[in-house]
């Protein structure tokens, strides 16, 4: 900078400071990208989290139980036409069938947070594909 005037010296750093803003701008942006990026691997690892929870998937078979649960209101039915039989049974039937409806409820429930387990799984798989397509920003850091 020898030999430049005072306003060329001051239009160089000017310039200089510019160009550092726009990459620091540039990085900056790159940086929250990444940040949401992990954010987003992170709640996909806990959806995993939460699959691993169940060891079997009959531990998930509410169609089984939807069946048994049909079989009794049938059967319910049945022994209500038989006023021999109902008095007899009905009160252990209905404790039997408040035990199914309960366990129901609850594999009804586990269905709902496996729901939404798949679909943040189809989202990451979604979002794992447009990964593949950025590999130029993962260059730059």
């Amino acid at each position: 900078m020898l030999g430049w005037s005072n306003d060329a010296k001051i239009a160089a750093l000017a310039r200089q400071e510019h160009d550092l803003a726009t990459r620091i701008s540039s990085q900056a942006a790159q940086i929250v990208t990444l940040k949401r990026e992990v954010e987003d691997d992170n709640n996909v690892y806990g959806l995993w989290q939460q699959l691993a929870v169940y060891a079997h998937f009959a531990e998930l078979d509410w169609q089984a139980l939807m069946a048994s649960i049909d079989l009794l209101c049938t059967t319910r039915k049945q022994l209500a036409q038989c006023d021999v039989l109902a008095a007899a049974t009905l009160s252990s039937f209905a404790g039997l069938h408040a035990q199914v409806r309960n366990h129901l409820r609850t594999l009804l429930e586990h269905a709902c947070g496996w729901e939404r387990i798949l679909a943040g799984l189809h989202w990451f798989v979604a979002h794992h594909r447009l990964r593949a397509v950025l590999p130029a920003v993962h260059s730059c850091r």
